[in-house]
């Protein structure tokens, strides 16, 4: 039942609201269901009042509802007025005195006489606002009185088209963000920008509009068709190339092969870019071949496919056919090495303890696709595949001089952390005899890793320690003063790059 509260401005009054039903009906929000006829009476005190009436809008169940039926609703004043009726049928008002069964009245009504009883009224109420029909609305929060919907005549069932209206244009998302809605231009999509509805962005040529209820960071505007997702859709594409009608793609024969169309400077670059010179000393060509001046080929065909390797008697004189130097450039020809997942850069300096691996935090990921690489210094394998690892990093060492018997240790592995902890290889591992003051240096190395699985963790952990090769000289590596250090040019000389390679 919700709860009806009210306040009634003006001089101070006490009294009741009533609520009678305008037809009886069944309230199946309780348990068991419940039949409201009566009137329901709040108690008004100095013109407030609070207190539960059961909704007449809910919907029942097995086919019965009760939504629409609308009450009575009465604000009626609270009169200290007494009044005496008596057996002949006269009416007096005003104080009186009893003796007996005999009543004298003073006040403005008094004939001197005395009269037999019929009854005394102590209290009555007179309306304090015109009645009018409202309905209850079935909801768990404060109703205010004066925003019942009111309607002037009795209507057991309002019609849907005035109270239900009112619902939907004020409650329902649909119809509330239409009547409230309006574009806001954010300029270009910004991956940390915060999203909400109806927000308008620039990407890639196209613009977009905020379509998720919710408000959202992060999701990148699609750019192939349909150009739609549960955040954004699509609301200007950016049009066709100029000039010749030169289609802007990656070069592929299959498409390039017979097309009448002029190719993009660019593509014609990568294209010829992405197959290196070929060397064909390693392939045979053909046994009986012509000697290579001479301008006609007269051998005969013996060899059709590649094989390996070249006798070197035969290289000064055999021919290739034009099949087989096709085969062997494919052969040759291998795909460059695309953008990197991550580049990220450590530009803090980062202590480290003597024989204690530390994982690498990376403070500036300047590349971060899908966001695998988090604050913590932990790679999140987004999809199955081959990875390439390539990270470097400036030491700042303490040493102390103890001979020819002692060495200092710089060390940097991939390590997997989940599911499991597990050393996946060195990026380097070098031994230098220590000196006696602190000193920097710096290191680099690549490890390619096959068949990692979509959400493994990785990270680099970097280790310096010490090494006494025999004898009893002193400790080569100091416990303190060890550290990745910025070193000249900052976060450039301690970074981590990532490819995914297949």
């Amino acid at each position: 039942m919700p709860t009806i509260q009210g306040q009634f401005n003006g001089t101070p009054f006490n009294g009741i609201v009533r609520f009678t039903p305008d037809a009886v009906w069944v309230d199946t929000s309780t348990n068991p269901d419940t039949i409201i006829s009566q009137p329901i009476e709040l108690t008004i005190t100095n013109s407030s009042f609070s207190g539960t009436v059961p909704q007449s809008q809910n919907v029942g169940t097995g086919g019965v509802t009760t939504e629409g039926i609308t009450y009575t609703t009465e604000v009626l004043k609270s009169v200290q007025t007494i009044k005496f009726y008596f057996l002949d049928g006269t009416l007096y008002e005003g104080a009186y005195h009893q003796h007996t069964d005999t009543f004298w009245y003073t006040g403005s009504i008094h004939d001197g006489t005395s009269k037999r009883l019929d009854r005394v009224v102590t209290n009555s109420y007179q309306s304090a606002l015109p009645a009018f029909h409202a309905v209850v609305p079935n909801v768990g929060t404060v109703v205010e009185f004066g925003s019942l919907v009111g309607i002037s005549t009795q209507q057991p069932y309002l019609d849907i088209s005035t109270f239900r209206i009112a619902d939907l244009l004020t409650l329902d998302p649909t119809y509330k963000n239409r009547i409230s809605a309006k574009f806001v231009i954010k300029g270009g999509y910004q991956a940390g920008t915060t999203y909400t509805l109806n927000d308008i962005t620039f990407y890639n040529g196209n613009s977009y509009v905020w379509i998720n209820a919710s408000s959202g960071s992060g999701q990148t505007p699609p750019i192939v068709s349909p150009y739609a997702n549960t955040y954004w859709q699509a609301i200007a594409l950016k049009g066709d190339a100029g000039g010749t009608g030169a289609q802007i793609v990656g070069y592929s024969p299959a498409t390039w092969n017979g097309s009448s169309e002029a190719a993009a400077r660019g593509d014609v670059k990568d294209a010829i870019s992405s197959i290196p010179n070929p060397d064909l000393s390693n392939y045979y060509t053909k046994a009986e071949a012509a000697p290579r001046a001479n301008a006609t080929f007269t051998g005969t065909t013996k060899r059709d496919t590649l094989s390996y390797p070249v006798a070197t008697t035969d290289k000064p004189k055999e021919v290739p056919t034009a099949q087989y130097v096709e085969d062997a450039i494919a052969a040759l020809a291998f795909a460059k090495l695309g953008d990197p997942l991550v580049y990220a850069r450590r530009v803090a300096q980062l202590s480290l303890s003597l024989a204690t691996r530390a994982i690498i935090a990376w403070d500036n990921r300047v590349i971060n696709v899908g966001t695998v690489l988090d604050t913590n210094g932990n790679f999140t394998v987004p999809i199955n595949g081959n990875y390439l690892f390539y990270t470097k990093q400036t030491f700042q060492l303490n040493g102390a001089f103890a001979g020819n018997q002692t060495r200092g240790i710089v060390r940097a592995i991939l390590t997997r952390s989940s599911p499991s902890g597990t050393d996946y290889g060195d990026f380097y591992l070098d031994n230098f005899p220590t000196v006696n003051d602190s000193w920097q240096i710096r290191r680099d190395g690549w490890t390619f890793q096959s068949g990692l699985v979509a959400g493994e963790v990785y990270q680099v952990r970097a280790l310096v320690d010490s090494q006494q090769l025999g004898g009893t000289g002193s400790t080569p590596m100091q416990s303190s003063g060890n550290s990745i250090a910025p070193g000249g040019g900052g976060g450039a000389n301690n970074f981590l790059l990532i490819w995914q390679t297949s």
